[in-house]
């Protein structure tokens, strides 16, 4: 809750009579967004098949894993107005931990010894670059969702 954003409606929701772990709105982010990122996944494999020079397997785990803290924008403000709560992003916690994944896995996949851990092959840093590019793409489901999402979903 230390770094939830204030919430300035939520003494005008009804209570919550019935503890769940999730509610409507979480199961249809999961589920919606999570078949977002397997499809953004599954197009980047196949685009990437027989591409020279380019491991297609190397390609799909960055577009994987880097796909998490983009997530991380939604869930660091609860799913609430970016623009709103920009200063959320200026934290050191924030930055700290959505950077942190970008320069671990760039150190380990343009190192070729610490690529094979993973059974990878190392990448040029240009088509690393490329998989951000890639996984950076789920903000607009993300942003669409949450959007939308304000007027489908009532907070239970």
């Amino acid at each position: 809750l230390s770094f939830s954003p204030r919430e300035d409606d939520v003494m005008k929701r009804k209570p919550v009579r019935k503890v769940s772990l999730l509610n409507a709105f979480d199961t249809t982010y999961i589920l919606g967004l999570g078949a977002c990122a397997a499809v953004i996944v599954l197009g980047s494999f196949l685009y990437f098949n027989g591409v020279d020079g380019v491991s297609q397997r190397g390609v799909v785990f960055v577009i994987l894993a880097l796909i998490q803290p983009f997530f991380l924008i939604d869930l660091w403000v609860s799913h609430q107005s970016y623009i709103k709560h920009w200063r959320e992003f200026t934290r050191p916690a924030f930055i700290g931990a959505f950077i942190y994944p970008f320069i671990i896995l760039g150190v380990m996949m343009m190192t070729p010894s610490l690529a094979q851990i993973f059974k990878l092959e190392a990448m040029p840093w240009q088509v690393y670059v490329l998989g951000i590019a890639i996984s950076a793409t789920i903000l607009l489901p993300i942003v669409l969702f949450t959007h939308f999402s304000k007027r489908l979903f009532t907070e239970e």
